[in-house]
Order: structure tokens, then sequence, then C-alpha cells
């Protein structure tokens, strides 16, 4: 199998993406993975990589909006493949929360070869709430 340069970006405001971002990068050991938070990524350098893994918690059932504003900087300069990631504490209102990016990324004719979600760690909500919403 080739190396394939792959960038892991995410956004994490509790450090939940954060955790799965580098179990991401832990389980792809075998090829050139960079992990950098989205807030420090060049939109200019997404087309160097032959995957980006675009992760965000999900707020409110939208994603941070600084992964927005990344893939709209980067315009024609986003790579071929995208894989999305996000953590949640909702398992409602998370459905669908890349929408607004998918439109951009399938304007430059990318495609979207996976996605991924997971409940994270619900800090200060009490137990019996965490468990009524699973």
């Amino acid at each position: 199998m080739d190396k394939l340069k792959i960038l892991i970006t995410f956004c994490s405001n509790t450090g939940n993406t954060e955790k799965v971002a580098n179990s991401m990068k832990d389980g792809l050991k075998d090829h050139d993975v960079d992990i950098i938070p989205v807030k420090d990524v060049d939109p200019k350098t997404l087309n160097s990589y032959d995957i980006v893994f675009l992760g965000s918690g999900v707020y409110a059932s939208r994603i941070d909006i600084s992964a927005v504003t990344l893939i709209k900087k980067a315009g024609p300069d986003l790579p071929a493949k995208f894989v999305y990631f996000c953590t949640h504490a909702s398992l409602k209102l998370y459905q669908e929360p890349f929408k607004r990016i998918t439109k951009i990324i399938k304007e430059h004719n990318c495609e979207i070869i996976g996605e991924f979600d997971c409940v994270g760690e619900n800090l200060g909500i009490p137990l019996d709430t965490q468990l009524a919403m699973l």
C-alpha cells in the first residue's frame, strides 16, 4: 500500500474532538499524518494532502465556524478527498452538522469518503440526564 499524505484537522472546545483526532492519527501510523488544529492550518496548503480529516464538536447542530471559514478560504485549493468526524452531546441534534461545508466541497469536485461521529464526554451534565439522552 502506498503511503498517503493525510491532514487531521479539528476544532475542539472541550477536548473530546481532539482525543478522537489523536486516536485517528494512531490508527493511521503507516501513513504520513499531520495533526493540526483548524485555527493553525493555512488554507492554501490543503491541496498538498491526499486526504483531509476534518473534525469538530457539534454545538446547536452546527460545527465550529472556524472549520467553515477554513473550507471557504481554501476554495480551489481543496484536496480531492475528505473525511468528516464529530463529537456531540445529543443523539438527535448532531444530524448533518457538515451540511454547510458539504456544498462547498462538492462544488470543487471533492469526494467525501467517510464520516464518523461519537458522543463526547458530557462535562457538567448529570449522569441521569446523560443516560436519558441514549
